[in-house]
């Protein structure tokens, strides 16, 4: 009993530190895909706006 108050805090800490690297990760991939399609969609005819 004693053993297993002492290991569920550290399996708890461990499940959460795997949820927020996952969901860093899946930021970071969204981003990168985010930029690509932001520099493939550019259009390459400059802009002939007068100011």
């Amino acid at each position: 009993m004693t053993l297993a108050l002492l290991v569920l805090p550290t399996l708890i800490g461990i499940a959460h530190d795997r949820r927020v690297d996952r969901r860093i990760r899946q930021a970071q991939e969204a981003r990168r895909q985010d930029a690509a399609q932001k520099s493939s969609s550019r259009s390459t005819v400059p802009s002939t706006a007068t100011w």
